[in-house]
């Protein structure tokens, strides 16, 4: 089993803090014993199907999957359902071209993969830019065209998005996304 501690925006404004817990068939199979002890300060526990999430709503799978591989790397299980992740958003898009939480969570994973794995920087770069097109508030969308310029030498550009992706954030009361774009801010300004 393996933990790891996301902010997931799954209440609108309300940001919630959420210890998932990932468990394998091999946990199942072995009847592994989960410890309650956490628990006991107040925290609930809630079971998630991810092959369910999967299809039922593949915009908010993609996030997570994000989520969990910005945060904890990009693990074996990860790696072996990325490939079924990616098919759902794809089929997403098919159904829908200009849904744009879709574009962008396929942006972003073209953008952190590794090549090997079906990653295209240049072709993530290009549908998030396609999102930002649509909905010019995309805070996490803008947040990764900085570090995407950042990482090719546009710092201007890079600072330009950051920037911009603070301001949004602020006026949407999102935390998470002020501390998010402050901190990439200061990346990009200790880098010069």
């Amino acid at each position: 089993m393996q933990a790891v501690v996301v902010f997931v925006d799954a209440c609108g404004p309300l940001q919630i803090e959420v210890a998932l817990i990932e468990i394998g068939k091999r946990d199942l199979y072995a009847n592994r014993k989960l410890g309650l002890r956490g628990l006991r300060n107040n925290i609930s526990f809630f079971a998630i199907d991810a092959d369910a999430l999967l299809i039922r709503r593949s915009d908010l799978a993609a996030r997570l999957m994000g989520e969990l591989m910005r945060l904890d790397g990009e693990t074996l299980s990860s790696v072996f359902q990325l490939r079924h992740l990616t098919a759902e958003i794809d089929r997403t898009l098919e159904l829908n071209p200009d849904y744009t939480e879709a574009m962008a969570a396929k942006g972003i994973l073209l953008i952190r993969l590794p090549r090997m794995l079906g990653g295209d920087a240049q072709r993530g770069e290009t549908l998030l830019r396609r999102v930002l097109q649509k909905d010019p508030d995309a805070v996490e969308s803008r947040l990764m065209l900085a570090k995407t310029c950042e990482s090719r030498g546009d710092r201007d550009e890079a600072l330009a998005f950051a920037t911009r992706a603070l301001q949004i954030a602020r006026e949407q009361g999102r935390a998470d996304k002020v501390a998010e774009a402050q901190a990439t801010l200061a990346e990009l300004h200790a880098e010069r």
